[in-house]
């Protein structure tokens, strides 16, 4: 899959609400998706926070 395409699918998924979301059968999204277990997938997100999160643990801060 091309970055063009997986940075189109992302941009997609933001711009739908995420009750509505639907990951493509065969997408690297529903890949992923399927990945996670349910124990660990969030019902609400807080994306600002888990993005601070994620920055914060990759550079050790």
């Amino acid at each position: 899959m091309s970055v063009s395409k997986l940075f189109e699918e992302a941009v997609q998924q933001v711009a739908e609400p995420i009750e509505d979301y639907t990951p493509k059968p065969g997408s690297v999204a529903e890949r992923i998706y399927n990945i996670i277990p349910e124990s660990e997938k969030l019902d609400h997100y807080d994306y600002k926070k888990l993005k601070m999160d994620a920055l914060k643990d990759k550079y050790g801060i």
